[in-house]
């Protein structure tokens, strides 16, 4: 928050809040959006929510960007060069009542249930099996 000017800051605090750190349970909000960050994306495909998101370069690794906007379409990428208020608009209301609406909560819900799956309560997912085969792997090396 320190980068922020205090005027930004004091014009803005009616209509946003602009915070430096929030638990994960924040993400779980209707307005929140992303950075890309690996746990907030986490975050919103356990919630089955599609998100707005600017990528940071310094920050997030282009595969996660790319992964989530055009392979799971579940999120759309707001333009980080200047951020006007008229693009954030238009990209919200595309994604919450726009024609690719509908297409990315079901894309959305469909990653919740595999995130689900890969971790299912009886440990026969695939998150489940390979976190059980490094433990395995590594109990076995120390022979």
């Amino acid at each position: 928050m320190a980068n922020l000017q205090p005027e930004l800051l004091a014009e803005t605090k009616e209509r946003g809040l602009i915070a430096g750190w929030c638990s994960q349970e924040e993400l779980n909000h209707p307005s929140a959006g992303t950075h890309f960050g690996w746990n907030s994306l986490k975050s919103f495909v356990q919630e089955h929510r599609c998100f707005v998101g600017i990528y940071i370069y310094t920050h997030t690794h282009i595969y996660i960007y790319i992964y989530t906007c055009d392979e799971w379409g579940i999120g759309m990428e707001l333009d980080n060069d200047i951020i006007k208020r008229e693009a954030l608009e238009k990209l919200v209301r595309e994604l919450m009542e726009g024609d690719k609406s509908q297409e990315m909560k079901k894309k959305a819900m469909e990653w919740k249930k595999l995130a689900e799956a890969s971790t299912d309560s009886d440990h026969q997912g695939s998150s489940s099996i390979n976190f059980n085969s490094l433990v395995n792997e590594l109990l076995l090396s120390k022979g």
